[in-house]
């Protein structure tokens, strides 16, 4: 451990070739949508997206409106103050890591809608 004062060569040799990965950044287009993707299905089949709390925060200062509507692989949801116990079968909620996450209530919502893998894209939308 480096707290300790251990060489950090005694943890292998030092690299100098990494590579950098971009990580996708959720954005604001001109139709004042949100644009995002799916960053990682969890374990329940939940989707993890890009898109931050900020991000919608956001949106709902430029349109004046607290609601917000989520499209994604074709199907429209919306986002709730909730947690994952909703009356719904599919649904969207701000995680414990501030980014909007999909979820279902009696099932994985990646197999609800057909999302498997990161990349799929996400729009969201100002309501009422």
């Amino acid at each position: 451990c480096l707290a300790r004062g251990i060489e950090p060569s005694n943890f292998g040799r030092e690299i100098s070739d990494f590579a950098n990965i971009p990580v996708p950044v959720d954005s604001i287009g001109e139709d004042d949508s949100i644009k995002g993707e799916v960053c990682a299905v969890d374990r329940f089949g939940n989707l993890i997206t890009n898109v931050r709390r900020s991000t919608l925060d956001t949106l709902a200062g430029k349109s004046g409106k607290q609601g917000f509507k989520v499209v994604i692989a074709g199907k429209e949801l919306y986002l709730t103050d909730g947690g994952y116990e909703q009356g719904v079968p599919l649904f969207a909620l701000v995680n414990s890591s501030n980014l909007l996450e999909i979820a279902a209530n009696a099932a994985p919502a990646s197999k609800l809608l057909g999302v498997e893998k990161r990349g799929a894209p996400i729009k969201i939308t100002s309501v009422a």
